[in-house]
C-alpha cells in the first residue's frame, strides 16, 4: 500500500495552512500551545507523526519514543526542530521505561503537560480467531497496550505539577467483538476501563485522563491488519491529528472515553459553530 508519512507531513496536514481552519483558530491555539511540554509514544509514524509536526509548528516542546532507530532518525531530520526530542525506545521493555521518563522530564525541565499514549501493537504477526492466538500474543498486546502506558504514566503524573492531561489512544475494537481481533480488541477493553478509573483517582489533583478512539486510519498498524484495505476508505492520521489537537485544547471534557464520530463534532461545533475553541 502507498502511503508515505515522510512525504506527507509536509503538505496541507497542518493547523498553520489557512485552508484548514480559520485565522482565529490558529490564533488560539498558537497561544494554548505555546510552551506546552507533551510526550508521546508511537511518535514517529502515524498519529504520532502529524500530532508531533503540528504541536511543534504551534510552539510546543516534545519528546517522541520509537522503536525504529533508522526511521527515528529520518523523522528528527525532517522535522529539524530544536524544540524536538527523539527517544529510541521500546516501550514494552520495563527495563528502559524509567530511562524514556528521566530523559523527557530533564528535557522538559520537570514539567510534563500532557502524556500521548500512542504506541499500539495487534498482538502477533496476524490476526486469527482467539483460540487460534498464541499466549504470547495476548501478552504482547496486554503488555504495550496496557502495561507499558500504565508504567509510564506513573513516571509522568506526578511531573504534571498539579494540571495536566493523559491521553490514551484506544478503538472502537475495545466496545465492539471483531473476529480474529482478539488480542488487540481485549487490550484495548482493558486500556479504557484503566483510563476511567485514572479520571476517577487524578481528577483530585486536576489532572485529565482520556481515552480516544480516532478512527480507522491510513497507518501501518491497520494495513498490517487488512494488507488489502482500502485506503480511500481510511481517514488521513494528518486530518485526526490535527482535531485532537483542537479537542485537547477545549478546556471542558465532560467524559472519559470518546468515540471518534462523538469528539470530532464536538471539534466542528466549537470551529463552525460557537466561535470558540480555548475557554
Amino acid at each position: 500500500m502507498e502511503f508515505n508519512e515522510l512525504d506527507e507531513i509536509n503538505k496541507s496536514y497542518g493547523l498553520l495552512d489557512e485552508q484548514n481552519y480559520p485565522k482565529w483558530v490558529r490564533e488560539e491555539l498558537k497561544n494554548y500551545w505555546q510552551s506546552k511540554h507533551v510526550l508521546i509514544t508511537g511518535g514517529s509514524r502515524g498519529l504520532g507523526l502529524f500530532l508531533t509536526k503540528n504541536l511543534l509548528d504551534l510552539g510546543a516542546k516534545v519528546a517522541i519514543v520509537a522503536r525504529d532507530p533508522i526511521r527515528l532518525q529520518l523523522v528528527k531530520e525532517q522535522l529539524n526542530s530544536e524544540n524536538l526530542l527523539t527517544l529510541n525506545f521500546d516501550i514494552g521493555n520495563k527495563e528502559t521505561i524509567h530511562t524514556v521518563a528521566s530523559m523527557a522530564l530533564s528535557f522538559f525541565e520537570g514539567r510534563v503537560d500532557y502524556l500521548i499514549n500512542n504506541a499500539s501493537t495487534l498482538g502477533g504477526k496476524e490476526l486469527r480467531p482467539l483460540l487460534d492466538t498464541p499466549c504470547e500474543d495476548i501478552e504482547h498486546a496486554l503488555n504495550v497496550n496496557v502495561v507499558a502506558p500504565f508504567r509510564l504514566t506513573k513516571l509522568v503524573v506526578p511531573a504534571m505539577l498539579g494540571k495536566g492531561t493523559v491521553v490514551n489512544i484506544t478503538s472502537d475494537a475495545s466496545v465492539t467483538a471483531y473476529e480474529t481481533w482478539g488480542a488487540y480488541s481485549i487490550s484495548k477493553a482493558a486500556l479504557d476501563h484503566m483510563t476511567r478509573i485514572m479520571a476517577k483517582e487524578f481528577s483530585k489533583f486536576n489532572i485529565e485522563a482520556l481515552a480516544f478512539d480516532p478512527g480507522d486510519m491510513r497507518t501501518t498498524l491497520h494495513f498490517n491488519a487488512i494488507p488489502d484495505a482500502e485506503i480511500s476508505d481510511l481517514l488521513h492520521p494528518g486530518d485526526v491529528a490535527l482535531e485532537l489537537i483542537v479537542f485537547l485544547a477545549m478546556e471542558k471534557h465532560d467524559q472519559e472515553r470518546y468515540a471518534a464520530s462523538c469528539w470530532k463534532k464536538v471539534v466542528k461545533d466549537a470551529v463552525f459553530g460557537t466561535g470558540q475553541v480555548v475557554a
